[in-house]
């Protein structure tokens, strides 16, 4: 599959360093806004064509899909200009703001025959359904407890009065939309939709959130989701059951899950597996080249549900950004 390009960053280095792995993709096109920049990207993966304008890349000729891992606030518009284009994309999480602009771009992706995807990596990792038969044996569930939170390498960088995106407004940054978007796909993966939801935050000048806390409640439970980019917890993520605990290292790679059963000791139950960047990446590639309809209606209905949420969190919560 040729893939074109959308952003420089070390995510987007690392992301597809992983597609290149599975054997599934060929970089085939970077855009990046200086021409050096992109020559740059473009020498590490024997990129063939470097554009300077988006119009260039998303009407490359020969283009199946397009990466994007741009800053927040670009992605839904680069993500329309590529879909009307008739290129599949793949977009860094969190796909958009709200809930409208998903539905524009499903209603162009649908319309071009074309697939919207989400780079969200739980969703996409085989260890995902051991921890769903990890929380059948703990049944019934009575608290989770969700936590994403470490300290940004860009924080020292805000305090000096810099804009970085993952802290600035303008780029719809945050630690709701970076890092809390990890816990909340995966905790309604396991339990679905919740009845309620409430978010507080910690907000910073530049009027996103440093730390903000989402609370899920369902029947029998709720569920606390904690993210933060100014502080650094040590604690597992963990859920509680009335016949044991599973925790894991975090709601990202979904590392070291272990099961403590009520009676007494502990059994860990991940897989021998390649990164999970590495998982999501194949698995996208296989959506799309199988034109997996099954799986492409579960993950519209699973941006559906975590984009509102997210939506939602964002208002309850005060956090603005400047392009809504």
């Amino acid at each position: 599959m040729k893939l074109g390009i959308i952003g420089t960053s070390e995510i987007s280095r690392l992301s597809v360093q992983a597609a290149v792995e599975t054997g599934s993709y060929e970089p085939y096109a970077v855009y990046s806004r200086k021409a050096e920049t992109g020559a740059r990207y473009a020498a590490l993966y024997q990129i063939p064509h470097v554009f300077t304008e988006l119009d260039a890349l998303a009407g490359c000729p020969g283009l199946d899909a397009v990466y994007i891992a741009s800053p927040n606030s670009l992605h839904f518009p680069q993500a329309k200009l590529c879909l009307s284009a008739g290129k599949h994309v793949i977009v860094e999480k969190p796909a958009v703001a709200t809930s409208a602009q998903l539905e524009e771009l499903l209603d162009i992706a649908k319309r071009n025959n074309v697939y919207l995807l989400e780079a969200i990596r739980p969703i996409y990792n085989p260890d995902l359904a051991v921890l769903k038969e990890a929380v059948k044996r703990i049944a019934p569930i009575h608290y989770v407890s969700f936590s994403y939170m470490k300290y940004s390498s860009k924080y020292d960088a805000y305090k000096e009065g810099k804009n970085p995106p993952v802290f600035s407004a303008e780029y719809d940054g945050g630690a709701l939309a970076d890092l809390g978007i990890y816990n909340l796909y995966l905790c309604t993966a396991l339990f679905g939709a919740p009845k309620s939801s409430t978010c507080t935050a910690s907000l910073l000048e530049s009027g996103v959130d440093g730390v903000c806390t989402q609370i899920l409640e369902y029947d029998g439970f709720r569920a606390v989701l904690s993210a933060s980019k100014i502080s650094a917890s040590r604690s597992a993520s963990e859920i509680q059951g009335e016949n044991g605990t599973v925790t894991l290292e975090e709601p990202t790679s979904l590392d070291r899950i272990r099961l403590y059963p009520r009676g007494g000791g502990e059994e860990l139950l991940s897989t021998e597996r390649k990164s999970s960047l590495f998982c999501q990446q194949k698995e996208l590639a296989r959506i799309l080249a199988e034109r997996d309809e099954a799986a492409y209606a579960r993950a519209r209905e699973h941006m559906r549900l975590c984009t509102g949420l997210l939506e939602q969190g964002r208002r309850q919560a005060g956090i603005r950004f400047h392009s809504l």
